[in-house]
C-alpha cells in the first residue's frame, strides 16, 4: 500500500482546499538503503498519495519523513521490507564446456 498524507488544520480536519506540495524522505538507518521514485507529490483535497516510492534494500525500522513548507513534519511508524514471494526460476550459469564422449 502506498503511503499517504493528510493536510490537517489545528483542530485535526483535513484541509480538503489544500495542494500543498510533501516530500518523502527515508529517515537513515545506517544500513546504506535509500528511496526510490517520486519523492514529491502535491496533496490532492488535503490529501498527498506516494503510489511510486520504494525502499531498495530488505531490512527492519524504517521510517519515512513527511515534510511541506510551512507545516509541522510527521514521521510514519517503523516497518519491515521483506523480499516478495517467490516468483521464476532462472539459469544463474549457462551451461558450456561438455565434451561428447
Amino acid at each position: 500500500n502506498p503511503p499517504v498524507v493528510a493536510v490537517r488544520d489545528g483542530g485535526g480536519n483535513i484541509v480538503r482546499g489544500s495542494a500543498a506540495e510533501v516530500s518523502v524522505s527515508l529517515v537513515p538507518t545506517g544500513n546504506g538503503a535509500a528511496l526510490s521514485g517520486n519523492n514529491v507529490t502535491a496533496a490532492v483535497r488535503g490529501l498527498a498519495t506516494f503510489d511510486s516510492v520504494a525502499v531498495d534494500k530488505v531490512g527492519e525500522g524504517y521510517s519515512l519523513l513527511f515534510e511541506s513548507q510551512g507545516l509541522v513534519p510527521a514521521a510514519s511508524d517503523n516497518f519491515t521490507v521483506t523480499y516478495g514471494p517467490p516468483a521464476a526460476v532462472v539459469v544463474a550459469r549457462q551451461p558450456g564446456g561438455a565434451r561428447g564422449g
